[in-house]
């Protein structure tokens, strides 16, 4: 979950101009950092390179605080350990 956190706030920071301590859970992602919705869609490409899981599109326009993406990363990256454990016991 670190790494994940990291990521997400690494890149956001990146896009955004502002520190890494500066971003905060509870920030809205349009609002409070000025992304657009296209802004949100490459930061999730990037993420998906980052992570090595595929973060799917339209649930990226469905998110509204850093939190929100926090928690989709964790689920796409949960969700692809699953599948490969599977996969490996099957």
């Amino acid at each position: 979950m670190k790494i994940i956190t990291a990521a997400v706030r690494g890149t956001l920071a990146h896009h955004t101009g502002r520190s890494v301590h500066a971003i905060h859970a509870w920030h809205r992602l349009e609002a409070d950092l000025d992304l657009t919705p296209l802004e949100i869609v490459i930061i999730g490409m990037e993420l998906e390179e980052i992570v090595g899981s595929e973060i799917p599109v339209d649930a990226l326009g469905d998110l509204e605080t850093v939190a929100d993406l926090f928690g989709l990363v964790s689920r796409v990256v949960a969700a692809d350990r699953t599948e490969h454990a599977i996969a490996r016991v099957a």
